[in-house]
């Protein structure tokens, strides 16, 4: 996504200059250590790449086999499209990362549900629900798009959690909303 706009002949299709702000204020501090240089752009992005590969390799793992999460994390790291935008110098890199590391705190938290539902405490841990906000939080700090995921997650967490519903749904939701 250009941060510019090239105003052409029709108004209703110029490019979307809407950015999140967390990109760019990593960036800053990237810039702020390393001097501005152009090289940190690709590095940003590329270091968003690196961190994706473990983490959906054990969501891989946890939610299939070893086989299934080494497949995933070798076709994800050699696919040309994934490699292109770890080179880019954009934040889709950071998207993914985000994104995957979402739906593996969410998997723990279904784990977690269940097992606790079989053993009839119905709790959730409380670090899982306060990180899957602050997940969520800097997910959609990337763009605002994500603000649909909200619903989605909100409703997860109140379901995963039936006998401690609202210290749950606080827990999750305390972070979310400080960091939003």
């Amino acid at each position: 996504r250009p941060l510019g706009l090239n105003h052409g002949n029709n108004p209703l299709q110029q490019p979307e200059g809407m950015h999140g702000p967390l990109f760019p204020i990593l960036l800053a501090i990237t810039f702020a250590a390393a001097g501005p240089k152009e090289l940190l752009l690709p590095i940003m992005s590329g270091l968003f790449y690196l961190l994706t590969i473990p983490v959906l390799y054990r969501l891989a793992v946890k939610v299939f086999n070893r086989a299934v999460g080494l497949v995933t994390a070798l076709i994800f790291t050699f696919s040309a499209l994934i490699l292109e935008y770890a080179d880019s110098g954009l934040d889709n890199t950071l998207y993914v990362f985000l994104t995957t590391l979402l739906l593996l705190m969410m998997y723990n938290i279904a784990v977690k549900a269940r097992e606790y539902e079989a053993a009839e405490h119905g709790r959730v841990p409380s670090g899982q629900l306060v990180l899957a906000g602050i997940l969520l939080a800097l997910l959609y700090s990337t763009d605002f798009i994500f603000l649909w995921v909200y619903p989605m997650i909100t409703f997860a967490v109140i379901w995963l959690s039936p006998n401690k519903r609202l210290q749950s749904t606080l827990k999750f939701l305390v972070p979310l909303i400080l960091l939003t």
